[in-house]
């Protein structure tokens, strides 16, 4: 009886044990445009307190690096609820500037910013950063906060494709992304990204370069700003010309 016992109690250990349940999924990444549409669709109304503690220095960056100059043809990629967007608008009130956002209750949100300018020479809309509605060679200043680093790596080359082809010759481009970490708190971060991409709206840490040089960018000047340990990449690029 005591080896029937025993036989029965080495069976039982030999069996791997059920895995225990996780107080989450590790999900899928939210990088096709239907799931990222839908996530933004949802995260609208607190967008902008969420982000706010760990990109507002990054976003003020880029945006002095932009130097918007009224009279000139702007558009943004992914404003959002318009965080940046009215900024862009105040200094370009005799151009034109255009917004392209693919969730319509972020669109509502940069329509209610931008309201509060004393014109109207602008127009928010529906689109994606893959296909620009615009003609060749037609944009003097295009900004981007936190899209390039949402999107595929199949899809990131026609990205900046299209950026290359919109830009003026002597026009430029201002994107800021998601960086590798340099910093343990980074590491924290990039973990985070990884594996919880709700938790930072799909975004992942990007190395643009290579990528930027197939397209015909070139860098002019990239820093990095962290902001509770959260590292973002400042990157303005124009179209390259040979001589």
């Amino acid at each position: 009886m005591n080896s029937q016992r025993l036989s029965e109690t080495v069976s039982r250990l030999e069996v791997p044990p059920a895995p225990l349940p996780l107080p989450f999924s590790f999900p899928v990444p939210l990088r096709s445009p239907t799931r990222l549409r839908t996530f933004y669709e949802a995260v609208a109304p607190v967008y902008a307190r969420l982000t706010a503690p760990l990109s507002t220095r990054a976003r003020r960056q880029g945006l002095q690096w932009i130097a918007a100059t009224d009279g000139e043809r702007i558009v943004e990629i992914g404003p959002g609820p318009g965080l940046a967007f009215h900024s862009l608008l105040r200094h370009n009130p005799t151009g034109w500037t255009e917004a392209l956002e693919p969730a319509a209750s972020m669109r509502a949100r940069t329509r209610r910013r931008a309201a509060r300018v004393s014109h109207r020479r602008y127009r928010i809309r529906d689109g994606t950063a893959t296909d620009l509605p615009y003609p060749a060679d037609h944009i003097d200043a295009l900004f981007s906060a936190y899209v390039y680093d949402l999107l595929s790596t199949d899809r990131l080359p026609t990205a900046l494709s299209e950026i290359r082809r919109v830009l003026r010759p002597e026009g430029r481009a201002v994107l800021i992304t998601m960086a590798p970490a340099s910093s343990t708190t980074g590491h924290v971060w990039s973990t985070a990204a990884r594996w919880l991409p709700p938790l930072l709206g799909g975004s992942r840490p990007l190395t643009l370069p290579p990528a930027l040089q197939t397209a015909g960018l070139s860098i002019v000047r990239a820093t990095t700003i962290s902001q509770m340990g959260f590292p973002s990449r400042i990157t303005e690029v124009r179209p390259h010309t040979s001589n």
